[in-house]
């Protein structure tokens, strides 16, 4: 028989084997569900119907999607879910006993509670239960709980908030949670209202429970540091205990001058945010203390402006990275030159990237234009020095008086800035603007800027003649370094508030070749008046025109590539 050209195979033989081949991978398929790094990365990026489907249809699969489902509760509610049918019921999205709990009630729930490691922390692909626990539930658990039973033996994080339990419950919860407890979020805590010692009974439990703690953070409300000396004493038993301690956070429960130089020893400790004490004297510090806080990256402090003032004259930070300062007072004027002074002395340099100086909200319509204090150029000078910062916000609501030559002399300092924020909103009172001569540097000097936020006075054109924003010392005044040259800033976007503004046509041609790349320019609200409504407006006209610009520049780079090609 004569052989067909086009054949794969040359034989029968060959044919029937690459068959055989073909159906042999069907088996070794299976095979790889019986590896276990496949079968849990599998369950790890599945979301919660793909792991309840593969826990009912699967055999193979069936143990580690249920431990995968367990990791992570939202709240107790499919915890209690797990009691016998016929002792619960949902009225509206309230879960409810309707009987006593009996010892034999507790089987599902002692089968299940061991596979949870983390309470109240909501994933991504898991966006929380159909129903939340009822007033009396997780009192009716306590209550029938079998006798020396650890509830929840491998929990690992705890976020409170999210439990959706009563603030009085916080202690009993912490109680029937094992050893292995790592991160602990105590957020919205009202310290108010929490005449019981709720907060200060669950401080004293972490203490001596969980040494090993290396995630703390108590953020109660309001955010203004409150005066309890019980409370401040237990988180200053808590911190001194914690010898793995990673990461502390607290801006509301001052932190003891004792306990803050024990935790300016330890080696673990990355990010700290803390609350300083008014009163400290800062005379303690040990004088095997040479390097504090020698791992630390990250540090946020609120306290008024003499309590910062002082603690940066006890301790330096020279390897921190970030900064966030939280002034919580309205400073005296003499003061407010030292606040800057302070920062500049404390850290380093060539070590400090990013720097936030700020006031709580609470405090924005306390302060206002009602405060004393005027922040001038010279005093932000000394943050001149700090040529490595990638991120600056200053948002002070205190009055500001900032002019062309502190803008211009940032733009050179900081090379490396990206973000850059200037009390530009609204709520900002300013005695005196930069003018546009501000901005071109940071076109020529700060390549990396991509976000930009100053009030300004964009009157500039309103003072010349027609054909004078041409003339070449026009030009000179205005775009300074910039005149001779084209721009290559990349910066994206603009915030310029409340910035007074007139012809906005030669605003817009402004901002359109300082910054080519711009996309967003974002407007304050002014207030209702005919001055003001004719602002918005003319604002409202540079955005437009921008818009037009960038299609047109859009356009003729099209045009050149294709003369290119």
């Amino acid at each position: 028989m004569q052989q067909n050209p086009h054949s794969t195979y040359r034989e029968p033989r060959q044919a029937l084997h690459a068959c055989q081949s073909r159906n042999s991978t069907r088996p070794s398929m299976y095979a790889a569900l019986h590896v276990p790094e496949i079968i849990r990365n599998i369950c790890d990026f599945s979301d919660d119907n793909a792991l309840t489907v593969l826990a009912r249809t699967s055999r193979l699969v069936h143990e580690t999607a249920i431990r995968v489902i367990w990791r992570t509760l939202p709240n107790l509610a499919p915890l209690a879910k797990c009691y016998p049918e016929d002792s619960w019921k949902i009225d509206g999205d309230q879960l409810n006993f309707i009987r006593p709990l009996v010892l034999k009630d507790w089987v599902s729930v002692l089968k299940y509670a061991p596979l949870v490691w983390r309470l109240g922390a909501v994933t991504v692909a898991r966006k929380g239960p159909a129903c939340v626990l009822g007033s009396g539930v997780w009192a009716a658990m306590c209550t029938s709980i079998p006798l020396r039973t650890v509830l929840f033996p491998n929990i690992r994080c705890i976020s409170w908030q999210s439990t959706g339990l009563a603030n009085e419950h916080l202690p009993t919860l912490l109680v029937v949670v094992g050893e292995h407890l790592v991160d602990v979020e105590v957020e919205g805590f009202p310290l108010e209202t929490d005449v019981n010692g709720v907060l200060q009974t669950a401080l004293h439990i972490l203490s001596h429970r969980f040494p090993t703690l290396r995630f703390v953070k108590v953020a109660c409300r309001p955010m203004v540091p409150l005066v309890d000396q019980g409370i401040a004493s237990s988180f200053a038993s808590l911190a001194c205990s914690l010898s793995s301690l990673v990461r502390l956070r607290t801006w509301e429960i001052p932190i003891c001058e004792s306990a803050i130089y024990t935790l300016a020893q330890l080696k673990t400790l990355r990010f700290l945010e803390l609350s300083l004490p008014a009163d400290a004297q800062w005379t303690l510090r040990p004088q095997t203390l040479t390097h504090p806080f020698p791992n630390l990256m990250e540090i946020g402090m609120a306290g008024s402006a003499a309590t910062y003032i002082g603690f940066s004259r006890a301790l330096e930070l020279s390897r921190v990275e970030r900064l966030n300062l939280v002034i919580v007072d309205d400073s005296p004027p003499s003061l407010l030159p030292d606040v800057f002074a302070s920062v500049r002395h404390q850290f380093s340099p060539t070590s400090l990237r990013d720097l936030a100086i700020f006031h709580p909200l609470e405090l924005f319509d306390i302060i206002g234009p009602n405060s004393a204090a005027v922040v001038r150029g010279d005093h932000l000078r000394p943050l001149l020095d700090f040529r490595k910062l990638k991120l600056f916000n200053l948002e002070l609501q205190f009055r500001y008086a900032l002019d062309d030559a502190l803008l211009c002399d940032m733009a050179r300092a900081w090379p490396e800035i990206e973000l850059l924020y200037l009390a530009y909103d609204e709520g900002f009172f300013h005695e005196t603007l930069p003018s546009v001569r501000a901005l071109p540097p940071f076109a020529v000097h700060c390549p990396r800027l991509r976000n930009l936020g100053v009030r300004f006075d964009a009157r500039y054109w309103e003072t010349l003649g027609r054909a004078a924003p041409n003339d070449r010392n026009v030009l000179e005044d205005i775009y300074g370094e910039l005149t001779r040259r084209s721009s290559t800033s990349a910066l994206e976007t603009l915030y310029v508030g409340t910035s007074p503004i007139s012809l906005p046509d030669d605003v817009a041609a402004f901002l359109a070749r300082t910054f080519p790349e711009l996309l967003d320019l974002s407007v304050g609200s002014f207030e209702e008046s005919d001055v003001c409504g004719a602002m918005q407006e003319d604002w409202e006209r540079v955005e437009s025109l921008l818009q037009r610009f960038r299609r047109v520049r859009e356009d003729e780079r099209r045009r050149m590539d294709q003369e290119y090609i």
